[in-house]
């Protein structure tokens, strides 16, 4: 329990430094993959990740913020803005996903999608195989509403 609250009080100050300094090189270690994602990663491309190291960059921190947080923007791709709290809450998506997917490439480098049901939304939260560096690196996240508005 005790690594779960520091670990997310470490998040926090990771976020805060990568808005703060738009130049800080900061990188968040989280838990070694678990067998689940481990083997699916196998079965989709052969790539044996266990014990690889599983981290998040203020870089990527100032990426999710800057291109998926403005609602209008999100609107016009059928998606909701992200918010601080979103990327907080990527530990829940990384241990509680409902499913992983296939996602797109990433340059040379494959990558996957964990997907979570909440009540009001879907969180698509994506990570790059970086297979040379024997690493997971979470690069972006997105979240598409779950409920349904009628116009009269």
């Amino acid at each position: 329990m005790k690594f779960q609250k520091d670990f997310y009080k470490n998040i926090e100050s990771n976020i805060e430094r990568a808005l703060n300094n738009k130049t800080s090189k900061g990188v968040l270690k989280f838990e070694k993959p678990k067998l689940a994602e481990t083997i699916i990663i196998k079965i989709y491309y052969g790539i044996d990740t266990e014990g690889w190291n599983k981290t998040l960059s203020d870089d990527d921190i100032r990426h999710m913020l800057k291109e998926h947080s403005n609602p209008i923007k999100e609107a016009k791709k059928d998606q909701i803005a992200i918010t601080k709290e979103d990327i907080i809450n990527i530990p829940d998506i990384i241990n509680n996903y409902d499913s992983i997917e296939k996602g797109n490439r990433n340059g040379k480098y494959n990558t996957i999608r964990y997907i979570k049901n909440y009540y009001d939304n879907i969180t698509y939260l994506v990570e790059v195989i970086l297979d040379d560096q024997k690493l997971l690196q979470i690069k972006t996240m997105w979240k598409k509403s779950t409920i349904k508005t009628s116009v009269h």
